[in-house]
């Protein structure tokens, strides 16, 4: 992890284990078990990448926190709970108040097969546009890191058809494959496509039963 003073700051929201991914059809401690081993892999590799200077979780969840601090995070307590786009302005705000002069992205916290090199080439390709840039899924349809200037507060609409919602708001499309960083897992599909693509040993996700994915983040 860099220590120069533009590097990207990347700020992870991060849901409570109670509730986080549970459209994946798993037993509850199955479920939580692999909501944590998420966030945690995804804030290791972005901790182990070039172009990122600091990574901030935003979460309520006292479990989630204490791990992710142990990897050198930043925790910003999420105290309310208040959802995902306004955690996400909040771990933003408190990015853009420890780091004035550096870009920040927000990152999606369930990306099992991310790689730092996958985010450097979109640090880059966000550098040479030079203007707000969203990365949409696999799918093309919801959003898994949303990245833009110090001195930018882009609208942030994750929900349904968000990479269609961001990309009304400003931000512009990025190109290439970025294959971990467009998968994201939500629903039982997204553990078939994760496993055929492993990229890292030991990575394991109980099988689960339940219906398609759907248009999400």
């Amino acid at each position: 992890m860099t220590a120069e003073i533009d590097a990207v700051s990347v700020v992870v929201p991060a849901k409570d284990l109670a509730s986080a991914k549970s459209r994946l059809c798993l037993p509850d401690r199955d479920r939580r078990q692999v909501a944590l081993q998420l966030v945690t892999s995804t804030v290791a590799v972005a901790l182990r990448t070039s172009s990122v200077g600091c990574v901030l979780v935003v979460t309520s969840d006292v479990t989630i926190a204490a791990a992710t601090a142990r990897l050198g995070a930043t925790t910003v307590d999420d105290l309310l709970s208040t959802g995902l786009n306004q955690a996400a302005a909040l771990g933003r705000r408190r990015a853009q108040a420890m780091r004035p002069r550096s870009p920040v992205a927000i990152l999606v916290a369930d990306l099992p097969l991310l790689q730092s090199a996958e985010l450097d080439a979109a640090v880059a390709q966000f550098r040479l546009l030079d203007r707000p840039m969203v990365v949409a899924d696999r799918h093309g349809t919801g959003t898994t890191m949303l990245i833009h200037g110090a001195d930018d507060a882009p609208e942030i609409r994750f929900g349904p058809g968000s990479a269609g919602a961001h990309a009304r708001a400003g931000y512009r499309s990025a190109e290439g494959t970025l294959v971990g960083l467009r998968t994201d897992l939500d629903v039982p599909v997204d553990v078939t496509h994760v496993l055929r693509h492993r990229r890292r040993p030991g990575w394991s996700v109980p099988a689960p039963s339940g219906p398609s994915r759907v248009a999400g983040s």
